[in-house]
């Protein structure tokens, strides 16, 4: 699961996979622009580079609107656009 490290919400906080915990730092949705935001942060999902294995980080969204809902999936919440 993508987990924004320690929950941190600062912008360029590293992105990690981490077990499943059903905290708010797991908890992603697709915006009206095609980014992953992070419900607890409100930040986005952004690559520092353009490599493969680039590291993922959170950033300020471009857009702020939404466009999808979050939904219940075990442990975790899944986000799914348009449901």
């Amino acid at each position: 699961m993508a987990d924004v490290a320690d929950a941190n919400p600062a912008d360029g906080t590293q992105a990690q996979l981490y077990a499943c915990n059903g905290t708010g730092a797991q908890v992603w949705q697709l915006t009206a622009t095609n980014q992953l935001k992070n419900q607890e942060s409100g930040e986005c999902l952004s690559a520092t580079g353009g490599a493969n294995s680039t590291p993922l980080q959170i950033k300020p969204c471009l857009n702020k609107r939404t466009g999808s809902s979050s939904r219940k999936c075990g442990n975790c919440r899944q986000s799914r656009h348009g449901s």
